[in-house]
């Protein structure tokens, strides 16, 4: 199953919990046991955006009231520049803890899947590092069914470029986020981001 990862938790001494947003399904956790996850490759796991293929048991169905145990995982895309570069690391970090917060729910949405795939991309190939989860947010917006209006948000479309107004639009970005999506937490890695850019 074609998927990104949203991130790795510990659940107990022998188990951890993958977080994951797949093509098909939408969001689905999978239970990784100890000895399962020292053979699985820790960099498909770990990092962040990573693209995988997860072979499963189980059903990715919440309803059935187990979770899928993870067989194996591969990555389908290795990144040439996000696993070299701290900033792009932290934006990486940023980005899975809003979808972690945001997509909870077991529905699929391929429009979606292919706007965070094209977001990886970017973050691994653009030039405008400082940028791309300014424009992962306004992009998510308009997925989720809350599209900024420029003439009602016009301090959301700014351009920034200095780390001052950058501050000031990712603060802005994330209270209106609040504002319109019932669960949104502020992602711990936000104090990274405001410091992290000159």
């Amino acid at each position: 199953m074609e998927a990104i990862v949203l991130g790795l938790i510990r659940h107990t001494d022998r188990a951890s919990i993958l977080r994951a947003y797949t093509r098909t399904h939408g969001r689905v956790n999978y239970m990784v046991y100890g000895r399962s996850s020292r053979r699985q490759p820790l960099m498909a796991m770990q990092m962040p955006l990573s693209e995988v293929e997860i072979t499963s048991s189980g059903k990715e169905d919440p309803l059935s009231g187990t979770m899928p145990t993870l067989k194996e995982i591969s990555l389908t895309h290795v990144p040439h520049c996000i696993p070299n570069d701290v900033r792009r690391q932290s934006v990486a970090l940023f980005i899975a803890e809003i979808l972690v917060s945001l997509l909870v729910h077991p529905m699929a949405d391929e429009q979606l899947y292919d706007f965070l795939r094209d977001t990886i991309a970017d973050l691994d190939e653009s030039p405008d590092t400082e940028n791309v989860h300014l424009r992962f947010l306004h992009g998510l917006c308009m997925h989720l069914g809350v599209a900024i209006d420029e003439e009602q948000h016009p301090e959301l479309f700014l351009r920034p470029t200095s780390r001052h107004e950058r501050q000031q639009l990712l603060g802005a970005l994330c209270a209106y986020l609040e504002q319109q999506m019932d669960g949104f937490r502020t992602p711990k890695s936000l104090d990274v981001l405001m410091e992290l850019f000159d």
